[in-house]
């Protein structure tokens, strides 16, 4: 994973997702990217589990996504249940 931790990187996922006007395609693409990410030092691929867990943040970051709005914290008011329905679809398809 050249340049990028797993935070950052499952933070650009997030955004992909929430910004795209068509998430499956989009997801589709994320786990492309997501299941032939390797590691830069050693070129081996990641293990399944280390993919899930990118996959894992994503959804957290989606979940707990929050807005500072007139002084105050609220959860977004958009249904991000779709989203993290995707998600745990891609989990479920990564080798």
């Amino acid at each position: 994973m050249a340049g990028m931790s797993s935070r950052e990187r499952a933070l650009l996922y997030a955004k992909r997702l929430k910004e795209s006007k068509n998430v499956n395609e989009e997801a589709n693409k994320i786990f492309e990217e997501v299941n032939s990410l390797i590691w830069s030092k050693t070129e081996k691929p990641l293990q399944k589990e280390e993919k899930i867990k990118i996959l894992e943040e994503v959804k957290s970051i989606i979940a707990e996504e929050r807005k500072l709005q007139d002084g105050e914290i609220i959860v977004e008011a958009a249904d991000n249940s779709a989203l993290l329905d995707i998600i745990d679809l891609l989990k479920q398809k990564i080798k």
